[in-house]
C-alpha cells in the first residue's frame, strides 16, 4: 500500500513535486508560528552508496559517536 506522502517509485510523482510540498510545508509552519522562517533539509541518496562499504564497520563507527541506539538499528535495517 502506497503512502499518500511517498513521491518515490509512485507514477506522476517525482523530485520536484517532494521540494515543492516541503517549501509548502515550511510556508505553513513559518506562518504559524510567527518564527524568523528557518528550516533544515537533510537529505540521503543511497543509491549503490553501500554497494562496497563494509556494514560491521559503518554500525562500529556509528556507536563510537555515541549515535543513539535507535538511529544505530534504523541505518542497520537499511544496510
Amino acid at each position: 500500500m502506497e503512502s499518500p506522502g511517498q513521491f518515490g517509485f509512485r507514477q506522476g510523482k517525482c523530485t520536484t513535486d517532494a521540494m515543492a510540498e516541503l517549501v509548502s510545508c515550511l510556508r505553513r509552519g513559518t506562518r504559524a508560528r510567527n518564527n524568523r522562517g528557518f528550516g533544515i533539509l537533510m537529505t540521503l541518496d543511497v543509491r549503490n552508496a553501500f554497494n562496497s562499504a563494509c556494514w560491521d564497520n559503518i554500525i562500529e563507527a556509528m556507536s563510537s559517536k555515541n549515535i543513539s541506539p535507535y538511529l544505530i538499528k534504523v541505518i542497520r535495517t537499511i544496510l
